[in-house]
């Protein structure tokens, strides 16, 4: 087909693509083209991935269904994978979508969903507080096995200092977090001073002085770090499950829509999302199934 030809045809798309109509599939139809211009453009430059996550039949998985024609299901939705020998080396799986809205022909799962991602986020939360609690002692543990060493300044080092407009070294006392912090802010500022001086590492005191307080404040920094990083972590997963548990609301399975989906379409995965981390139970797989077979008994 030639690009004359080509454009005839693409002709009442462009029309629907740039309308100003409000519907939903059109609000959508961009972020899919976008999606499906990308991942055809990868497929025509063989740059698709060689190996693709693999999935455990029961496992539900966040899928871009796209913008699709009637009453087809598109956007994202939920899904369960149905298939049961999934590898890394296969690049679609089979699923039947998920919704919170009951229609007939749907199969029932209750609250199962729910509680799933409700667990989920619980683990997640005590694994984060683990961590800050293992941090702080190991926080505890560095300050009370490395004591800040006796420094004796020489007249010739104390006259460095004073020439340099800047006074002994004191090491503030280490009690609690915030007197980390508090002192951080003060010990870091006196240490860049001393470093922006001329010739100060040839000072042995000084350098002594210096080293043990670098290496002691950048530990606390990383520590510091990681610690307001896992209550922040923390602090969002118990919004997340706030919002999730005045959702409260049942799912069901439209056995009626099972279909094989390239993995393509499945949200990436993440420690903290749902998809690829919750499973249903065994009985409802089973329920999914028995209604499929009287679908097309």
């Amino acid at each position: 087909m030639n690009n004359e030809a080509k454009r005839k045809k693409i002709a009442t798309f462009n029309n629907v693509y740039y309308s100003d109509n409000k519907n939903w599939k059109l609000q959508r139809l961009p972020d899919w083209i976008d999606f499906y211009g990308t991942t055809l453009q990868q497929e025509l430059n063989n740059s698709l991935p060689k190996y693709y996550r693999k999935f455990k039949q029961g496992t539900i998985v966040m899928v871009n269904y796209g913008v699709t024609v009637g009453s087809e299901m598109a956007g994202m939705h939920f899904a369960i994978v149905l298939s049961k020998d999934d590898t890394k080396y296969k690049r679609d799986i089979i699923v039947v979508p998920l919704s919170s809205k009951f229609h007939k022909g749907y199969t029932k799962l209750g609250y199962e969903l729910l509680q799933g991602v409700q667990k989920l986020f619980t683990i997640r939360i005590e694994e984060c507080n683990n961590k800050i609690n293992s941090l702080q002692k190991r926080l505890e543990t560095f300050d009370k096995t490395n004591t800040s060493p006796k420094i004796k300044l020489t007249d010739e080092e104390f006259n460095f200092l004073s020439d340099n407009q800047l006074q002994p070294p004191k090491t503030p006392d280490i009690n609690t977090f915030s007197d980390i912090v508090r002192a951080e802010n003060n010990e870091i500022s006196y240490i860049n001073k001393i470093k922006s001086t001329d010739s100060w590492e040839q000072h042995k005191n000084i350098f002594a002085y210096v080293s043990y307080m670098d290496t002691t404040l950048s530990f606390h920094q990383q520590v510091i770090n990681e610690l307001n990083q896992l209550r922040s972590e923390v602090n969002e997963i118990e919004k997340l499950l706030k919002k999730i548990e005045k959702y409260n609301k049942e799912s069901y399975a439209n056995t009626n829509a099972i279909r094989s989906i390239s993995k393509l379409r499945v949200a990436k995965f993440s420690k903290y999302s749902i998809t690829g981390n919750v499973m249903i139970s065994d009985s409802k797989l089973l329920k999914i199934k028995e209604k499929i077979f009287k679908t097309i008994d």
